[in-house]
């Protein structure tokens, strides 16, 4: 899965630099219309020009919905981690406990546990 993002991280990166590229080579093909032509009127630099405005709007096209892909994606992936997070930590509490003080009752399991802490030390998993 984290392939997959960050194939989406890449896209949205660079795929404005794509456009803007698409932009540089677009403006390069009017200069070049201008210097075949010598002159520079608007049917002469407007292929070039539109050449690089399509360009430029394809990869604002692709950047943005691959970086709003790529949040969405992460936001879930974190809000998983930290659910694991908490049922792991859940679960090694549970694991942990003292199994013989499910059934005394509270006075006898403060008893218990006084002289289980004393003698054995705690009876819980350290961090």
């Amino acid at each position: 899965m984290k392939s997959g993002l960050g194939f989406l991280a890449t896209i949205g990166s660079t795929a404005p630099f794509v456009g803007l590229f698409g932009t540089v080579v677009g403006i390069i093909n009017a200069f070049r219309s201008i210097a075949a032509t010598g002159s520079g009127g608007m049917s002469v630099v407007s292929g070039g020009i539109a050449e690089a405005l399509v360009s430029t709007a394809l990869g604002i096209f692709v950047a943005i919905p691959a970086v709003v892909a790529f949040n969405h994606f992460t936001g879930k992936l974190e809000t998983f981690h930290v659910e694991m997070n908490r049922a792991s930590s859940q679960l090694v509490n549970r694991l942990f406990k003292i199994p013989e003080l499910k059934g005394l009752e509270l006075d006898e399991m403060d008893e218990v546990k006084a002289s289980k802490v004393k003698k054995e030390g705690p009876a819980y998993a350290t961090r």
